[in-house]
């Protein structure tokens, strides 16, 4: 399953098909954003997993982050 995603403020987008998707500052993550444009995002901000079709948040921002799924705070 093809997993979009979108980063606002950036032009491109990520099409990843991995059962596990790192987001964060951090360059090993699958999803790699620039430390000094986003200096709000964590090492390893969030992890997605995808399972079944479906979409999950498996570990969400560090204390006092904010994380948006699909446009809504999670």
């Amino acid at each position: 399953m093809d997993i979009e995603i979108i980063v606002i403020g950036e032009s491109g987008k990520w099409v990843l098909n991995l059962p596990r998707i790192r987001i964060g500052q951090d360059p090993n993550c699958e999803v790699s954003l620039q430390p000094g444009k986003y200096p709000m995002v964590a090492g390893e901000h969030l992890t997605l997993e995808v399972a079944n079709g479906a979409v999950s948040l498996a570990r969400g921002a560090p204390l006092g982050g904010e994380t948006f799924v699909n446009g809504h705070p999670d």
